[in-house]
This record gives structure tokens, sequence and C-alpha cells, in this order.
């Protein structure tokens, strides 16, 4: 078990009254949106790993109430959007990077290791069940960045955004590379849309500490069509990483035969 507020326990929440008990804790203790629990993430920060929609929305709606609120007793101070919106977790995920991976799918290829025998029939079942349920997830993923994105275009300034958008986690990856390994072309357009042209033209080079790009990540993912979309952007289509993974090596690596005949 972990020390958890009520903010964070609510946050985590799945129960159809979250989203009017997080109200309800927000007002009466403003503050508890800042505190961490044993692993240093804030309440949002844990609404974003679970997934949850109306907690994420109930949390923002919260902070933007607060912002605007006419009685002195209501008022929240100015910078705390500003606080929860860019905080950062033990692994230096913002709840932006949260949003864009809550979804990416635990295993992309068959483990080599693999012993079961299986039917042709039972191996194409699984495999349509698999893809259907990372299809759901990657469109939820989606969805929960994209209302994560509108907030901060209402409660962060177009320069705080920007920043926002470009910080990297321990591992080197951004909301961009997060939301390639996804695979979602609906989040990947989300936080398009958020930058300059100049800026998606620098974003789209930024790697992880692996040298993974997004269009390696892309790759990874099996989205030829993502893949299309970064190359019009700007993506390099010959970069390499530390390893000196190629991006077709990458698509190769999840066996995804449509992304390695691109051209």
């Amino acid at each position: 078990p972990h020390a958890s507020t009520a903010l964070h326990l609510a946050a985590a929440s799945s129960a159809p009254s979250a989203a009017a008990v997080l109200r309800l804790l927000m007002l009466a203790a403003p503050s508890t949106l800042l505190l961490r629990d044993s692993d240093g993430n804030m309440p949002l920060h844990v609404a974003c790993m679970h997934g949850q929609m109306k907690s994420v929305v109930a949390l923002l709606e919260g902070l933007e109430e607060g912002r605007h609120a006419s009685h002195p007793s209501l008022s929240w101070p100015p910078s705390l959007c500003h606080e929860v919106l860019t905080s950062r977790t033990v692994q230096w995920q913002s709840p932006l990077h949260l949003c864009a991976m809550a979804s990416a799918p635990s295993g992309r290829a068959a483990s080599p290791h693999s012993t079961e025998k299986e039917t042709e029939k039972e191996t194409e079942t699984k495999t349509e069940t698999k893809t259907e349920t990372e299809d759901f997830q990657a469109q939820r993923s989606a969805n929960l960045l994209a209302c994560m994105l509108h907030w901060c275009q209402k409660l962060l300034t177009p320069s705080d955004l920007s920043q926002l958008l470009k910080l990297q986690d321990r591992q080197g990856t951004t909301p961009l590379n997060a939301a390639c390994h996804s695979g979602s072309m609906q989040a990947v357009d989300a936080i398009l849309t958020c930058l300059r042209a100049e800026e998606i033209e620098a974003m789209v080079h930024v790697a992880d500490r692996q040298g993974f790009s997004p269009l390696h990540q892309a790759a990874l993912a099996g989205s030829p069509a993502l893949c299309t979309q970064l190359l019009k952007v700007g993506a390099q289509p010959f970069a390499t990483s530390r390893g000196r993974t190629t991006i077709c090596m990458a698509a190769c690596q999840g066996g995804h035969l449509p992304t390695v005949q691109l051209r």
C-alpha cells in the first residue's frame, strides 16, 4: 500500500461518483492538489495513469473554476494551475506524458520463448482479439490526451504549453514520442496541432536516450499512416538509434509487414 490522500484515492477510482467527490475535496482543500503520495505522484498524475477521463476533467475544471472564483475565500493561487499541469513524477513524466503513455500496448510481438502450441484458428482469434483491444486502448488514450491538451491550452500560456510539450522524462521520451509509441494518429495529431511549424520540425527529430525517434516508435507500433504523416512533417527516414537500429529494422522488429513495405 502507498500513502495516499483522499484526493489520490478518488482520482484513481472508476466509481460513477468519483468526479463529484473530487470536486468536493478540492473545494475543501485546494492545496491537496499539490500533495504527493509515497510514489511521488500528485492526484492529477494518478488520474492520468489510471486513464480516468472523468477524474482528469473534474480536476482540471476545478482548477479553472478556482482560478476565476469571484469570492476571495474560493479563489486559488494564480500559480496553482501552472504548478499542477507542469508537475513531474519521479520519472520526470508530466501529465501530458502520462496521458500519451496511458494505453501503449505492453507487447506488440509474440514472445520468442513461447512453447505453447496453437492451431492456426486459435492464433488468428487471439490476434484479432488483441488487435481490437489495442485499438480501443489507443482510442481511449488519444481522447484522454486530447482532453489534457485542451485544458492545457485554456490554463497555460502558449509559451508554457510549448515548453511542456518539449519536456523529456528520465528515458528521454517526449509526449510526442510516447504518442507515437501508442500508434495513435489522433494522439499525434493532437500534439502537432499545438506546435508551430518550426517546432514540429524540431520535435520529430528528438530521440530518447536509446536514440529512438518518433518515427522509430511509429514503425515499432506498426502504423504506416503515422509513419507517412511524420515523414511529411520532416522526420528523417534514415535515422538510426544508438544501437544502430534503422526505421526499417524497427518495423521488422515489430513484425509489421505494411510498415516494412512503406516507401
